[in-house]
């Protein structure tokens, strides 16, 4: 029998998930929940909220230079080949695609550096922990759930100028008249549209080139009157991610 009483002691932690139409067919179900987590916690972030909740015995700006340094050391290391585990995640180097025979040679365009990650078990563990808060159906006007940048592998974070990324979601096929409908970035100040062709554009997935974007932080857009009938709504409409984006100098 079930402890219903023992479980809530467990629970440490409260996740609010919302519900996204399914558009991957090889998943069953109709519904897709996903934590609305918006852009990732930078170091500082993480680094602030652990002096806040209390433990941390050094200065918070020791803190943020101890914990570059790990990670500046980690990247070397992994970038020699090692693999990095810190107790809860495991990162593992890998090369991309396959060699045809023994004698192929190393093609940099094909065989890339890639980066695997796993949860450890005492991140796991923490995860049995997590009570789930299913707070409804997502905006139905059309949403973005993440944009993959396909050079660094990174998800809802970094961009690359003159990569591609790949953005899923829902209902963001670029399509309509205006001329103003396309795939943006922006800042407070200025906005960048995507010049390129998509190579991809449909409903649920986009895949676009980034555009020469200077350093800095960025918010993308989908401008456009799909809709899911076959009459185009009357007026362009934004679809915002977010997640901010960074493009690193």
């Amino acid at each position: 029998m079930i402890d219903h009483e023992a479980e809530k002691e467990l629970v440490t932690h409260e996740i609010d998930v919302y519900l996204y139409p399914n558009h991957l067919p090889a998943i069953p179900g109709k519904y897709i929940a996903r934590s609305k987590t918006g852009s990732p916690l930078s170091v500082e972030n993480v680094c602030a909220a652990a002096v806040e909740r209390g433990g941390v015995t050094i200065p918070y700006a020791d803190l943020v230079r101890s914990v570059k340094a790990y990670l500046v050391e980690a990247a070397y290391q992994l970038t020699d080949g090692f693999a990095i585990e810190n107790g809860y995640t495991g990162i593992y180097p890998k090369i991309s695609n396959t060699f045809s025979s023994l004698h192929d040679p190393v093609n940099p365009e094909v065989h890339k550096i890639e980066f695997g990650f796993r949860a450890l078990k005492p991140l796991r563990d923490l995860a049995s922990h997590v009570q789930i808060h299913l707070r409804g159906l997502a905006d139905v006007e059309g949403h973005v759930t993440q944009v993959e940048d396909t050079f660094s592998g990174s998800i809802n974070h970094l961009i690359t100028p003159d990569e591609d990324i790949i953005i899923n979601g829902d209902k963001i096929k670029v399509a309509g008249e205006d001329t103003s409908c396309g795939v943006y970035f922006f800042t407070e100040s200025a906005e960048f549209k995507v010049t390129h062709k998509l190579v991809k554009n449909g409903a649920a997935e986009v895949i676009a080139r980034v555009p020469a974007l200077a350093a800095g932080t960025y918010r993308l857009k989908v401008r456009t009157q799909f809709s899911t009938s076959a009459i185009l709504l009357k007026a362009p409409r934004d679809i915002v991610s977010d997640a901010e984006f960074e493009v690193q100098a």
